[in-house]
């Protein structure tokens, strides 16, 4: 009686360690070595791209290779909110640097946690949801339009967007 018992539930934990393991729900915790929340004065070689809003900054970090798995991307920003790491976002212009950009994600994170395709106005959305405070909510964008086509991903530090936050 004991073996009908342990085969089924040896099957199901397989299971769910394959399923664990193949569908990831980790999401990222840093960017390149950066931890969300990291003061702007532990970064090195930082240039200034914009101050849209009293407190936020957009820097590029000059060392960085713009290189993201196999492929590139055309740049990569850095924003800090009160001079804490808050978002990281990654552009590409080329459809390939984005597709690259969609099976690195995939890689990485397993599949999408909400999938929006809204092809009436050209514009596919991927999100994967942070579960945690010091992990980052993450989109991957692309839209397609006559004469004009752009992607990025974006990965944004829950922490920051919870209230009371401090920032």
């Amino acid at each position: 009686m004991k073996n009908r018992t342990i085969l089924p539930f040896c099957v199901v934990l397989i299971l769910f360690l394959f399923y664990s393991m193949a569908f990831p729900e980790e999401r990222p915790k840093d960017f390149r070595g950066l931890k969300w929340g990291t003061h702007i004065s532990k970064v090195q070689r930082l240039a200034l791209v914009a101050e849209p809003e009293k407190g936020i900054k957009t820097y590029r970090r000059l060392s960085d290779k713009l290189e993201i798995g196999k492929g590139k991307v055309n740049d990569i920003v850095y924003v800090f909110l009160k001079n804490q790491l808050i978002e990281v976002i990654l552009f590409c212009k080329d459809y390939g640097q984005y597709l690259n950009l969609k099976s690195v994600f995939l890689d990485i994170y397993g599949p999408p946690d909400r999938v929006k395709d809204d092809k009436q106005i050209g514009i596919i959305r991927y999100h994967w949801y942070a579960k945690k405070d010091d992990e980052a909510n993450v989109e991957l964008k692309w839209t397609e339009r006559p004469g004009f086509s752009e992607g990025f991903a974006v990965m944004k530090w829950k922490g920051a967007l919870k209230k009371g936050a401090g920032l």
